[in-house]
């Protein structure tokens, strides 16, 4: 929306009630304390300043060409962990399966966009907010 310069004041498509539900940020951080225990698993070390063997896809590519990644099987397995999550939770919405989602499916969401995206930007709004 920044890019195609659209804001509160804008006319046409976009209108300021919309704007200003993407800058809340309430049912993200519900979401993010609810799950927390099942995404904190999968934070990329790197991203995090911590002492974690787990990487983000970024830091991940970052550590294999320079020869530093280990364990690839461990990161292939995360990879499939949340991948069978993301699944359970897409088929929640199935009406046949709505409610079967649990809290590790929910969480899949986060660790999936902070695998492939990087955890940066998703543990400063937690850090800003006091969530983690």
């Amino acid at each position: 929306m920044c890019e195609e310069e659209y804001g509160p004041d804008s006319t046409g498509f976009v209108k300021k009630k919309i704007v200003q539900q993407g800058r809340d940020l309430s049912e993200l951080l519900g979401l993010a304390r609810r799950t927390e225990p099942h995404w904190r698993k999968s934070v990329c070390g790197t991203c995090a300043g911590t002492a974690s063997n787990r990487r983000c896809r970024e830091h991940l590519i970052e550590d294999e060409s320079m020869g530093l990644a280990d364990d690839i099987p461990a990161h292939s397995a995360l990879v499939n962990y949340i991948s069978a999550h993301l699944v359970k939770y897409a088929r929640s919405f199935q009406f046949q399966y709505k409610g079967s989602q649990t809290e590790e499916d929910t969480a899949a969401l986060i660790s999936a966009v902070g695998w492939c995206s990087g955890w940066g930007l998703f543990l400063s709004i937690m850090n800003e907010t006091n969530v983690v």
